[in-house]
């Protein structure tokens, strides 16, 4: 083996008693006799082997750089700089500084995309809560989308947008409140569910849910407003329960009959022209079941007739009928139906009709002979269910 006569290893400093500090000398001479063991240099690195910590001297005296501890050993110093207290290292107390900062303005990262931070805990101050502060737009994201934007960031699918110049982007991110299970599929789109329970949704478009239980829109839903409990049943028409649409009070409380449960009081409008004297549905309302049968069905109805061409010839008419279907499937007009009409066309007036068949209720409209008309309709219906012995 080759001799080293070299003795090139930097020994810094060092004491072993524990408990001790390193100190400044009276003069800055170590040979005048004057020093302590202790005693370091300005620039000088000190070490107490035994404590684990290490010192250096500055113009503003001994400063401790920090402490560690060894596997299962454990220290603790206010006056440390930084400590290792197995596993953390934390900034001890007499140094701890009012903020941690970068070496320039919008410079340092803190992680980068495969070296990240675990968990981050903030706490307020006496003066109030904890401030998250960013100079323009905040972008949270996971790992391949993002979860909440603000002002300032480009449009993206994240389900939370606050003030922004929103996005073209249909949301297959769903932003769901407080909810259980919930379900999207299809184009998903713009759905919001708030304290929803097992809201299922199929084609979707721009769907709302409140308070669901156990909701299932399907059939190519559009843009629909659901409030209160659901049936797990198939939406009948698109844009329901939206303004200008459908509103629906369903579901009255089961009173041990069956014959209440999923009853229905629905408004809504239809709206459409006749051209000379041809017959169209103003209203379509399918039976329950045509299999069973067991519904009766009150509907009352209001609307208007106008020719498109002058403005006073008017039909108004309110008409009320009342129609059941029987476990044999029977169709039944209860008495006669009841219309209240007031027109303004001097000969001839348009016509409205209601029956129902196996297949459920309508309210036709009859036009005129070379007349268009505009017709506006609006109405009301609920049913009972399952009246069968």
């Amino acid at each position: 083996m080759a001799r080293i006569d070299q003795y090139s290893r930097l020994k810094h400093h060092r004491i072993s008693t524990s408990g001790q500090s390193f100190t400044i000398p009276t003069s800055e001479d170590h040979t005048d006799e004057t020093w302590l063991a202790t005693d370091l240099y300005i620039g000088e690195v000190g070490v107490n082997i035994t404590d684990d910590k290490m010192f250096f001297r500055t113009n503003n005296g001994i400063v401790q750089v920090m402490t560690g501890t060894t596997s299962g050993g454990g220290t603790s110093s206010s006056t440390n700089i930084w400590q290792f207290s197995s596993p953390n290292i934390i900034i001890g107390s007499t140094y701890s500084a009012s903020s941690v900062s970068p070496r320039s303005g919008v410079y340092t990262d803190l992680g980068t995309s495969t070296l990240r931070w675990k968990d981050l805990y903030l706490g307020g101050s006496l003066s109030g809560a904890t401030i998250i502060n960013t100079n323009g737009g905040l972008q949270l994201r996971e790992s391949s989308d993002s979860i909440l934007v603000t002002k300032g960031v480009a449009s993206t699918n994240a389900p939370i947008e606050i003030n922004t110049n929103s996005s073209n982007f249909n949301k297959d991110q769903v932003l769901w409140l407080n909810t259980r299970f919930g379900l999207a599929s299809g184009s998903t789109n713009y759905i919001v569910t708030a304290a929803a329970n097992t809201v299922n949704t199929d084609d979707n478009s721009y769907v709302f849910v409140a308070a669901g239980d156990n909701v299932s829109f399907n059939n190519g839903e559009s843009y629909m407003t659901h409030l209160g409990r659901g049936f797990n049943r198939s939406v009948w028409d698109s844009n329901m329960h939206v303004v200008g649409g459908k509103s629906a009070v369903k579901g009255m409380g089961d009173d041990g009959s069956t014959q209440y449960e999923q009853s229905e009081w629905i408004t809504t409008q239809s709206l459409l022209r006749t051209s000379n004297a041809t017959t169209t549905d103003l209203v379509t309302i399918p039976w329950t079941s045509t299999a069973s049968g067991g519904d009766v069905l009150q509907v009352k109805a209001y609307i208007i007739g106008t020719d498109i061409a002058d403005a006073t010839k008017v039909y108004s008419a309110e008409m009320m009928g009342c129609y059941s279907i029987n476990g044999s499937l029977t169709i039944t007009e209860i008495g006669t139906p009841i219309l209240n009409a007031i027109s303004s066309w001097p000969s001839g007036q348009p016509d409205l009709e209601m029956f129902a068949d196996s297949n459920g209720f309508y309210l036709k409209a009859t036009g005129l002979g070379a007349t268009t008309i505009q017709w506006l309709c609006s109405y009301s219906y609920h049913k009972l269910i399952n009246v069968i012995p």
